[in-house]
């Protein structure tokens, strides 16, 4: 199996590759870029030929650096399933808000936020995509047409089409967190700057919504209360085989061959975080709780937020694992920081950041099937 992490600066484009009997399989982790939309569809073009199957994109949380190549990955390649957390329908009235700050209600994210399977429909795409939500234990579950529910922490790889067991069993496991504590601060600003209680903010967003762009730089400023970027579901995944004796490395071409570098292995499994907030005990016991038994067979771990400091956790230098950040060379977001880089570098670790730079791309080679 070939992990390639991708370069399409501020954002994030992952792709697994398995080498199989009855032919190759590949997965995605989020398709999107802040820097430059063109570098993602370059990079798509790159990866696959036209109608080549991909089996699977997970897609981590809706924001645009993580998802806004989709709809070119969906025409471009034949994607079998995707899976994205599932939003309750008050949490979606945020984000649709939110939205349209920078785009407009007939984009595509604002209408995959408001209804997946029209918004698939809309691009025209030749195949039919398995839609499935992963959901999480506090959300109120959503009735949309044609969108399967699974629950966090599922093992999705019967659902994938192709068989992984092979001589080790591999799981894909996504696991959405629902991220209640901005939720909450979105909710205090609105009450504030809107004069409102609380039993009327969900009436008022509904408000704002149908109205907007009125009101647009109270919206603004309402969101700016929330520390960090607004989120209200970020969805993560560990896929690798519970096996200490399978190890991954770095696939190094001839051109640039290192022996210290082919003879280095770390643990099989890889920890896609997108923008999960693992900062704080709690959030850091959230998410080892919720991988518990995969723990132990964690080698690389793409660091949250493009190495934001406010998403960071010191206990990520204790894995012992590969780390990549994907971030743009130029950003006005101060990512990576340098702490978390300090930090990481202090406590040995191995690092990448990935950019829009070509040079940049990480692949690393698990020998498994």
């Amino acid at each position: 199996m070939l992990r390639s992490f991708l370069p399409v600066g501020q954002g994030a484009f992952y792709r697994e590759t398995f080498n199989l009997k009855e032919g190759m399989h590949t997965i995605v982790y989020d398709c999107g870029s802040l820097t430059d939309l063109s570098i993602v569809e370059r990079q798509i073009k790159h990866e696959f030929k036209r109608r080549e199957t991909v089996d699977a994109v997970f897609i981590s949380h809706f924001d645009e650096d993580h998802i806004n190549g989709l709809p070119f990955l969906l025409k471009h390649c034949n994607v079998k399933n995707l899976f994205f957390p599932l939003v309750t329908t008050k949490d979606k009235a945020y984000l649709k808000l939110k939205l349209l700050l920078s785009a407009d209600k007939e984009s595509f994210l604002y209408k995959f936020i408001d209804n997946p399977q029209d918004a698939i429909d809309g691009l025209d795409v030749d195949n039919n995509v398995n839609l499935l939500s992963v959901g999480v234990k506090e959300n109120e579950y959503v009735n949309n047409n044609n969108v399967g529910i699974i629950s966090s922490g599922t093992n999705v790889v019967d659902l994938l089409g192709f068989d992984l067991k092979g001589k080790f069993a591999w799981d894909m496991i996504p696991f959405n967190f629902r991220q209640g504590e901005r939720i909450d601060e979105l909710k205090k600003a609105v009450a504030k700057i809107f004069h409102c209680g609380k039993d009327k903010i969900e009436d008022k967003i509904e408000e704002l919504i149908n109205n907007y762009p009125k009101d647009k730089d109270k919206i603004k400023e309402m969101y700016k209360q929330v520390k960090g970027t607004f989120n209200t579901n970020s969805m993560t995944l560990f896929s690798g085989t519970k096996n200490s004796c399978i190890g991954q490395y770095y696939a190094i071409s001839k051109r640039y061959f290192c022996a210290c570098y082919y003879q280095f292995s770390t643990e099989n499994g890889c920890l896609y975080m997108g923008d999960y907030d693992a900062s704080g005990t709690q959030k850091w016991k959230n998410l080892r709780d919720a991988y518990n038994e995969y723990w132990e067979y964690i080698g690389c771990v793409q660091i949250p937020h493009h190495g934001s400091r406010q998403s960071y956790n010191n206990a990520i230098a204790e894995l012992n694992a590969i780390n990549i950040i994907s971030a743009g060379c130029k950003n006005s977001y101060r990512h990576p920081h340098s702490f978390v880089i300090k930090d990481l570098v202090m406590n040995n670790c191995l690092i990448h950041i990935v950019t829009e730079n070509i040079g940049s791309q990480v692949d690393l080679k698990v020998d498994v099937f």
